[in-house]
């Protein structure tokens, strides 16, 4: 929702100041579904992809680097090849953000967890 209206209101060139534009429907956005998550079981996708987001941003911008080139055309409009192009950076931007996760964030603390146990 909060890509949808500051999306909308980017392209329609609304001269709106950007905590207007994008800030506060952002939070609100975010406070509503918050409050509808409330005391629900949230499906595992979420979980993990809350687990892997530092990994997330700290590897996408390397695959969106890598991708750049086809995700726009020379005329910079929107084709078929880019939409495509984008989910698959995407895939795989959450893809090594994973593995990133996995074998770096979570073993590594798992051993310094460990290894502090052991001295203590």
């Amino acid at each position: 929702m909060a890509i949808i209206i500051y999306g909308s209101l980017f392209f329609v060139g609304l001269p709106i100041d950007r905590l207007f534009a994008a800030g506060i429907p952002t939070f609100v956005f975010f406070l509503l579904i918050f409050k509808a998550l409330q005391n629900r079981n949230v499906p595992k996708f979420f979980v993990v992809l809350g687990n892997i987001s530092y990994s997330l941003y700290l590897t996408h911008t390397f695959v969106i680097t890598s991708f750049s080139k086809l995700i726009l055309d020379i005329n910079h409009k929107i084709t078929v090849v880019s939409i495509i192009a984008s989910v698959f950076a995407i895939s795989i931007a959450v893809g090594i953000a994973y593995l990133s996760w996995y074998l770096i964030e979570n073993k590594l603390t798992n051993w310094i967890k460990i290894k502090f146990e052991k001295e203590s």
